[in-house]
């Protein structure tokens, strides 16, 4: 179990954490796929960075970045960058 930390960034610029606990974790492509037990998340939210737990991050270190998220059926699909 991962834990993910997203970050979502209102116009007033108040900045909101939510935690979530993350089923499983898969590469897609240029995807990053997660598949969520509980939580619906905002089209808006950002994905600040995975918690120590996961040696994902050492694999690919440009998950640590601010990515865009869009979300479908308890899912979250993040589009990495280049």
């Amino acid at each position: 179990m991962v834990t993910l930390i997203l970050k979502n960034i209102p116009l007033e610029d108040r900045l909101i954490e939510a935690r979530l606990e993350v089923a499983e974790l898969r590469l897609v492509l240029s995807e990053l796929r997660l598949e969520l037990d509980h939580g619906r998340i905002a089209s808006n939210t950002r994905v600040a960075w995975l918690l120590e737990g996961s040696d994902l991050r050492a694999k690919t270190p440009h998950l640590s970045l601010l990515c865009p998220v869009k979300t479908f059926q308890g899912s979250v699909v993040v589009s990495l960058p280049e």
